[in-house]
């Protein structure tokens, strides 16, 4: 017998790779992740679902137990992703900290700034505790930036499951089907309607950014996951309505209708058509948000600036006074609360209107101008880059083959707007409940992207 008979010839079979790791290109491979890597994964995911949902006793019951959360799970994330690169175990961590180098250095820059303003701050006490705060949402941008690499589209539904929880929540509140917590009798329904977030504002703000992905996940999936998003769109817009925060609903719909002009045509007809026939329902059965637009414009017509916004113009001048005598630094973080009734007395004599009005604010409830009062012009300027870079982050990929690069192209601006409109009526920069999601989205949106241009 020759040497050769009776083999068979082997054909090696490629390698499958079309799973949610390969999601990126069918040619170009993504290294599986380092076990250590993933659990830092796995962790974030579950604390973006854990933060908007946790409450306590005690006296603060819903902002400090999620903002504890929060802090502690970015830093137990940050460190597990260290460890994984120290022993060995995550290589290629430096070079991809390189690639995605313009944004881990705005999110550095970020920290540097506040740790230079709480330096410089009129009371250096607070202003340490805003520090922390800032660095915790640094690592935890940092760290979903890092983990996201190779993870499917899948998981932007996370950061939807709590809200869609609180919005259920809200609803049964409302309609005092249910309620969790126990309410003085007299107070209003509205101010009972609190999900599990703590007031009907703080709802409202942290369904803005998840309302929005449900919205563009329902765009770019398809079968049973894009019903899936399509009823996190209606749940999560019900939540919306029932808080009756206007600012929260305006920026969902101006996220909304900026999404409908990042779509392929017969997409943006769809999204047009929805959104049309969300508006007439909305009406056609007179919700109470209905009611408070005509008030709001009413007063603005009749030049009443201080009742349209909720008598918020008071905040709004302290915030403007502190910025204009303190333009580099600010007053400190987190010290606008400690200086605001300082100012307000201060600005008395020019501004009498304010006199029946004693409300002590901690926030201005316009971040933009917090950002200004609290950490100067610089401050202020990180964060209009932040919110730029966010924007053009979807750029390009309306008919990429990568499904998650086109959720980013329907997303990432829509997001930005809304994000960035909220802002001008709330403090969502102050809230955990806010900013689990949206650093989670932020973070993913560059993994995903790829390489810094």
């Amino acid at each position: 017998m020759k040497s050769g008979q009776g083999r068979r010839s082997v054909t090696r079979r490629a390698p499958d790779r079309t799973g949610p790791r390969y999601e990126a290109t069918a040619a170009t491979p993504v290294a599986p992740p380092a076990r250590l890597e993933t659990l830092a994964w796995w962790l974030l995911n579950a604390a973006v679902i854990a933060v908007p949902l946790v409450v306590s006793k005690g006296v603060d019951v819903f902002r400090l137990p999620k903002e504890l959360l929060l802090d502690g799970t970015a830093a137990v994330i940050a460190a597990t992703i260290v460890i994984a690169a120290l022993l060995g175990r995550d290589q290629d961590l430096i070079p991809r900290l390189r690639a995605h180098a313009r944004y881990v250095a705005l999110a550095g820059a970020a920290l540097g700034w506040a740790a230079v303003t709480t330096l410089m701050s009129t009371q250096r006490t607070l202003s340490s505790m805003s520090l922390v705060w800032i660095a915790c949402c640094g690592a935890w941008f940092v760290s979903a930036l890092i983990a996201a690499r190779g993870q499917s589209l899948r998981w932007a539904f996370v950061p939807v499951v709590p809200a869609i929880v609180n919005s259920v929540v809200a609803i049964l509140q409302r309609t005092e089907t249910w309620n969790p917590f126990t309410f003085p009798p007299d107070f209003p329904i509205r101010m009972r309607t609190t999900g599990l977030v703590g007031n009907p504002d703080d709802l409202g703000a942290c369904l803005v950014v998840p309302f929005i992905a449900a919205l563009a996940l329902a765009v770019v999936l398809r079968g049973r996951e894009r019903v899936a998003a399509s009823a996190g769109v209606v749940v999560i817009g019900g939540g919306l309505l029932v808080s009756q925060t206007l600012t929260s609903v305006v920026a969902a719909t101006i996220g909304a209708i900026a999404m409908t002009f990042r779509l392929p045509r017969k997409h943006r007809m769809l999204v047009a058509l929805a959104l049309t026939a969300i508006l007439a329902v909305i009406f056609a059965v007179q919700l109470p948000i209905v009611e408070r637009i005509p008030e709001v414009v009413g007063a603005v017509i009749a030049g009443d600036v201080h009742d349209a916004l909720s008598g918020r113009t008071q905040p709004f001048r302290v915030a403007w006074t502190m910025f204009r005598e303190h333009p580099l630094f600010g007053v400190g973080p987190g010290c606008f609360g400690y200086w605001y009734m300082p100012y307000r007395v201060q600005l008395l004599p020019s501004h009498p209107q304010f006199l029946p009005f004693a409300e002590n604010y901690a926030e201005v409830h316009n971040d933009h101008l917090q950002i200004l009062a609290t950490m100067g012009a610089l401050g202020y300027l990180l964060f209009i880059v932040a919110m730029f870079w966010c924007a053009r982050a979807g750029r390009g990929f309306r008919l990429d083959t990568d499904i998650r690069k086109r959720f980013l192209s329907a997303f990432a601006l829509p997001a930005s707007l809304a994000f960035a409109t909220l802002a001008f009526g709330g403090f969502p920069l102050e809230l955990a409940a806010v900013m689990s999601p949206a650093l989670f989205y932020a973070g993913a949106m560059f993994g995903w992207r790829g390489a810094s241009e």
